[in-house]
């Protein structure tokens, strides 16, 4: 019965963490509506005392554990899978450092199923972002989980000249590890420039775009005006 509820336990964590909502606000709750709704069992996880399992240190806990098994499937697959292509980006979190985001494109093979998946693999700080500090964590996040370079197929990325230089990009300097490796400039970004490049030449579309930013600095950040917005809103409907 504590590993029935153990295992409800971690299932109810796992359900918030997917569908991003605050776990360490919100599990005591639901484990209250579950024990209401007959989940009786869920009762064994309390062992007198502070052994309840509703600690954040404990509910952390849950989440790395749980997180550990995922993150082992996914590279399981990946490594099964006959070749496989990552996509990287950079961006910069809430404390404004910088990160490296890095997603892989694989065949997932059940038995004689195939599926192509796209799954989330790593994020890493990065100090700067020059191209031999993202081959580094590139490195890195292939040794620390047995990923064969010679199976990576492709690199995608936003078309940086830090990522597709010819002499040091990234793609280049990943490519003396496999010769065979294409590096791709991603369509959707490669569609973004070329639309506002384009629009630079068309001076109706050059007004039209200014107007929008000058509304969106205009409302940004300010309650009273977002009131009124809202008020207008409210009336034509």
């Amino acid at each position: 019965m504590q590993r029935m509820a153990l295992e409800g336990a971690l299932k109810c964590i796992y359900w918030l963490a997917k569908n991003e909502i605050a776990h360490t606000t919100n599990y005591s709750s639901l484990m209250e509506l579950m024990k209401g709704m007959g989940c009786s069992y869920l009762q064994h996880l309390d062992q007198g005392g502070n052994a309840n399992y509703t600690s954040e240190r404990v509910l952390q806990e849950f989440l790395d554990a749980i997180s550990e098994v995922v993150k082992q499937e996914i590279f399981d697959d990946i490594r099964r899978s006959p070749c496989f292509s990552i996509l990287m980006d950079e961006t910069t979190d809430i404390a404004i450092l910088k990160q490296l985001i890095t997603y892989c494109r694989y065949v997932k093979i059940t038995g004689n199923h195939c599926e192509v998946k796209t799954s989330f693999i790593d994020i890493d700080d990065l100090p700067d972002g020059k191209a031999e500090t993202i081959v580094q964590s590139t490195e890195r996040m292939f040794g620390a989980n047995d990923l064969n370079f010679n199976q990576c197929a492709t690199l995608g990325s936003d078309g940086a000249a830090v990522m597709v230089g010819k002499r040091s990009g990234v793609g280049q300097r990943l490519r003396e590890k496999n010769e065979k490796l294409l590096n791709i400039h991603c369509v959707a970004h490669r569609l973004a420039l070329a639309a506002a490049q384009a629009m630079r030449d068309i001076p109706y579309m050059k007004r039209f775009s200014n107007t929008l930013q000058q509304l969106y600095k205009y409302y940004q950040n300010s309650s009273v005006r977002m009131a009124g917005l809202t008020e207008i809103q409210v009336g034509f409907i």
